[in-house]
């Protein structure tokens, strides 16, 4: 069983950063380019076999289930990206927000995925594929 080690950046616009009016700010994130985003980076570990998809719901209130398998890194990519596409950006998914930092949210959610490792069974790196 291999394992995919997913590092990913997020990308937020928030109308304010500590308080004060992006364009305002003079901390080093906020230069007077305040259309640069504030950018955190995470960890995510998939393994094989492990599912992703979106649920739905038809006309019957039946829910259905259209699940995917993990089984390359083409596939830990998009479980990656399926979970926040369907799942929105959920703090306590990829990283804790400091509310002092963002204290009206967080403003606009983007990410990409910068790298994936992958490691086989005892945990040796087997690759590594830049995006």
């Amino acid at each position: 069983m291999r394992t995919y080690k997913l590092f990913y950046s997020l990308y937020f616009s928030p109308p304010t950063h500590y308080g004060i009016p992006r364009n305002a700010c003079k901390c080093e994130i906020c230069t007077e380019d305040c259309d640069l985003s504030i950018v955190r980076n995470g960890i995510s570990y998939i393994t094989d076999s492990e599912t992703y998809g979106p649920e739905f719901t038809d006309k019957t209130d039946t829910v259905k289930q259209n699940y995917f398998i993990v089984e390359d890194f083409s596939t830990a990519y998009n479980c990656f990206e399926s979970n926040f596409v369907t799942n929105g950006f959920s703090e306590e998914n990829y990283f804790k927000i400091d509310k002092k930092e963002f204290a009206d949210g967080p403003g606009d959610v983007a990410f990409s995925i910068e790298k994936i490792e992958i490691y086989d069974i005892n945990n040796k790196l087997i690759e590594s594929i830049d995006y």
